[in-house]
Formats: C-alpha cells, structure tokens, sequence
C-alpha cells in the first residue's frame, strides 16, 4: 500500500518505526540501485514518488 510507504517517507526519524508491509527507512532505499537515503521529511516535488 503506498499509504505506508509515504508514512515511513515523510516522517521524522529513520528509526525501526516501519509502517506496515510496504513502508520502509533508509536501510531499504540505500540497498536500491542506485542507492539513495529516505526523506524523512516534507515533499519538495511530486517527483519523489516516483
């Protein structure tokens, strides 16, 4: 659910708070190719989404 992934996108921390199945922190986005780290923060596009 994409619901949960934006949570886990826009909150504050990058802790162990995954929200459900689908949401993840840094340690999922720094293991994509290529790796990037999680917002933890406010959209400034919409392009972060995709």
């Amino acid at each position: 659910m994409i619901i949960n992934s934006l949570k886990d996108w826009l909150d504050s921390g990058d802790d162990d708070a995954i929200t459900g199945l689908s949401g993840a922190e840094s340690d999922y986005y720094e293991g994509l190719e290529p790796p990037y780290s999680c917002k933890n923060g406010p959209m400034d596009n919409l392009g972060e989404v995709a």
